[in-house]
């Protein structure tokens, strides 16, 4: 009966061993290893134990699989679809005594730049940035747009478009493990939008529209519209009595909405040291509609951004007409700061070329002619029309044959009538035009940013003070 007790008893010693519950401190399992890692994407490890054949394994999670293949251990661990880290515990038992191994696996990360992709008519591919520790495809949903993956990189590009009405739209949906865990929204334009047909073909406070023979008749003073100070939506007539405020620091943003005078000042009608009044930056981005609550531009118009103002016009300081040599320069042409060739020549006199986004697919010419009397009637004719990659010119004749040769083309015409001094607003400058853009200058607290035409050149402002009074002209939203 002795014989037996004992027996009894070193039975449930061993079944104790590793019994959480149980009091007894349990023996130690000596083991090759204590943890084990796994990336996002999951896999499979195979360990050797050093062990005899005689041994179990368990599992704590049920993510992390376990199985015994004689003196290996192996952990199956799948992808990890959250971002978190996520740990689990292999508990190894032999013979009464018991080990652990810590499991650890990292949590996902997955983002896409930009999530928004907009493709040229011709379908030239644009790069997707991918940052991610997992497996990932990608697929459209129009069998227009195509994708290629290399990489951290994803390639979209589409079939060329010629539909002259309408863009068209597609979605790829990037996938893991068969979910959809990010969408991108793709658009590719048509090809006959004419970067001047957004625009529209009346100044703000206009009572007829800027065109060629509104502003080739009496009544061209009909085109001009008001004036506008730079964040204020009062505008001032041509002609008419202009009564005069001084600037005040107690005058705010929102009461020069209200106050009827033209508010003097040698840089800024508004001094009352609002957030509007400090220098533009990434940090301190404000516009027009900041300042003012709205805009003064007709229904579905609004003011020019830089970048669109540069789509017709130029970013260089200044560009002379009188200039026959060609001449090549940098400019940008979309909101996220992409940089594209340009080249120009004048014709001596009155009237100038640009290719646009030259070199590629792309590429279209600007044609600039100054009409009517400087300091009268003068007005600037901006037509436009399409190009390609190997659209080029040498000299002013060959610039004018592109436009003999196209079959359609765009225009708008804008009046050059001069601007209001912001000390008095007296007229100044009315042999050119200078038109208010929606964003004030990086470089000084008192400016604004603004787009100038003449009779024999064409220039981008960043210094224009903003007590001028400017016309305005809209862009479609």
């Amino acid at each position: 009966m002795k014989q037996l007790n004992y027996i009894l008893l070193i039975f449930t010693l061993i079944f104790a061993g590793c019994d959480s519950d149980n009091k007894l401190i349990p023996t130690e399992l000596p083991l090759e290893i204590s943890e084990i890692s796994f990336e996002a994407t999951g896999g499979t490890q195979e360990i050797e134990l050093g062990l005899g054949s005689d041994w179990q394994v368990t599992s704590d999670k049920d993510w992390c699989t376990v199985a015994k293949f004689g003196k290996f251990l192996i952990v199956t661990a799948p992808l990890n679809p959250t971002i978190a880290v996520r740990t689990a515990t292999v508990t190894i038992t032999e013979a009464g005594n018991c080990g652990s191994v810590n499991i650890t696996q990292t949590g996902s990360k997955f983002d896409t730049f930009p999530e928004k992709v907009y493709l040229s008519a011709s379908g030239k591919a644009q790069t997707v940035a991918v940052a991610s520790n997992i497996r990932w495809k990608a697929e459209s949903s129009q069998s227009w747009c195509h994708l290629l993956v290399q990489g951290d990189t994803l390639l979209v590009s589409a079939d060329p478009y010629k539909n002259e009405k309408i863009a068209r739209q597609a979605e790829i949906n990037i996938e893991v493990e068969g979910e959809t865990v990010r969408t991108l929204f793709v658009t590719q334009i048509h090809y006959k939008d004419f970067n001047l047909e957004k625009w529209s073909e009346t100044n703000v406070g206009a009572t007829l529209p800027a065109t060629a023979e509104n502003l080739s008749g009496r009544q061209f003073k009909q085109t001009w519209g008001n004036f506008y100070q730079w964040g204020r939506n009062v505008g001032f007539t041509y002609g008419e009595p202009i009564p005069l405020r001084a600037s005040d620091p107690s005058i705010t943003a929102e009461e020069g909405q209200q106050i009827p005078e033209f508010i003097t000042n040698i840089d800024d009608w508004l001094i009352d040291g609002s957030f509007t009044t400090k220098i533009y930056s990434e940090s301190n981005p404000y516009g027009w509609v900041d300042r003012a609550g709205y805009d003064p531009c007709e229904l579905g118009y609004r003011l020019p951004l830089a970048y669109e103002c540069a789509r017709i016009l130029t970013q260089a300081n200044s560009l002379d007409f009188t200039n026959v040599t060609r001449t090549a320069g940098k400019e940008v042409l979309d909101a996220i700061g992409t940089e594209y060739t340009y080249v120009f020549i004048g014709n001596g006199s009155q009237k100038a070329y640009m290719i646009k986004m030259f070199g590629t697919d792309e590429a279209y010419v600007m044609r600039y002619e100054f009409r009517g009397t400087a300091g009268y009637n003068g007005w600037m004719k901006i037509t436009e029309i399409k190009g390609n990659a190997r659209t080029d010119f040498q000299t002013p004749d060959q610039a004018e044959e592109l436009f003999t040769r196209a079959g359609k083309s765009a225009e708008r015409c804008f009046p050059l009538f001069g601007l209001l001094w912001g000390e008095n607003a007296d007229l100044a400058s009315p042999t050119t035009g200078t038109y208010w853009l929606s964003t004030p200058s990086h470089l000084y607290t008192g400016t604004a940013n603004g787009f100038m035409m003449s009779g024999t050149n064409l220039g981008f402002g960043i210094s224009y003070r903003k007590a001028l009074g400017c016309p305005i002209r809209g862009i479609k939203k």
